[in-house]
């Protein structure tokens, strides 16, 4: 245990709360499912030959392969934004034209187009 200002913080209270974080972020996405917040759809095979060509096409950033499918798959479905908080991502989602919502634990921070 080590002191915090006047409380005292443990490893088991750390774990206390990001498991009480991850519950209420696994009920904010249950929600959002419910909601129809997000759309679902199904990964083709055109869709993997693009994440392909796009880790070519942006080999100047450390793509990785699912980012580039995520990615992929937006062009795909012509969306025209993309939320993420990875930095990596973003970066090749602007080079490749989309609006970029990034967010951080407390939310979306703002867009950037």
């Amino acid at each position: 245990m080590r002191k915090i200002g006047k409380s005292v913080c443990s490893p088991s209270h750390a774990w206390i709360d990001l498991h009480r974080y991850q519950r209420l972020a696994q009920a904010a996405l249950r929600q959002d499912l419910q909601d129809g917040a997000f759309s679902i759809h199904a990964v083709s095979d055109q869709h993997i030959v693009n994440a392909y060509h796009l880790i070519e096409q942006l080999a100047n950033l450390p793509l990785r392969t699912l980012d580039a499918l995520h990615l992929a798959i937006a062009q795909g479905i012509a969306a025209t934004g993309i939320a993420s908080a990875d930095a990596h991502q973003i970066a090749a989602a602007k080079q490749l034209h989309f609006a970029v919502y990034p967010f951080t634990s407390v939310g979306i921070v703002k867009a950037h187009e």
